[in-house]
């Protein structure tokens, strides 16, 4: 009886402690999302950075509202899709608009996204710096 309840606690516990680890494959962000949500679609977050941390290695981040979202760092194998018809803008007044620092084996995609510098140092992923916004449809790193 005491083998039984200590093995049924074990299995409890490990279940308990793998769900509470799990990341989505597929995570959300809008502009009424709360980063206090799961990221997921019908319960977004508001930031990217928080989106990154809820999606696991390979998995992909979509945006689900129109509007400005703030500068994010990629430390990861993800894809960040802004759908047709969503203007997705990044606008950092300071700093680069996203930073990727993911492993030179990561595929991080960057796709529909509008990166425009209101001051920062660096708008695009790549470490270019044109003059005025810039769109891409896509953006492949390595």
């Amino acid at each position: 009886m005491m083998k039984s309840r200590f093995l049924a606690f074990v299995c409890v516990t490990v279940f308990l402690c793998a769900s509470a680890h799990a990341q989505n494959r597929r995570s959300a962000v809008s502009l009424d999302g709360l980063d206090t949500n799961n990221c997921t679609v019908p319960a977004p977050c508001r930031t990217f950075a928080v989106a990154i941390a809820a999606t696991a290695a390979n998995g992909e981040i979509i945006v689900l509202k129109s509007g400005g979202y703030g500068p994010f760092l990629i430390d990861r194998a993800v894809s960040i899709i802004s759908p047709q018809g969503i203007h997705t803008a990044i606008a950092p007044t300071t700093g680069a608009a996203i930073t990727v620092q993911a492993g030179a084996d990561d595929r991080v995609v960057v796709r529909g996204l509008y990166l425009n510098s209101q001051g920062g140092t660096n708008r695009l992923p790549v470490g270019e710096s044109p003059a005025g916004g810039e769109h891409r449809d896509q953006w492949v790193h390595p």
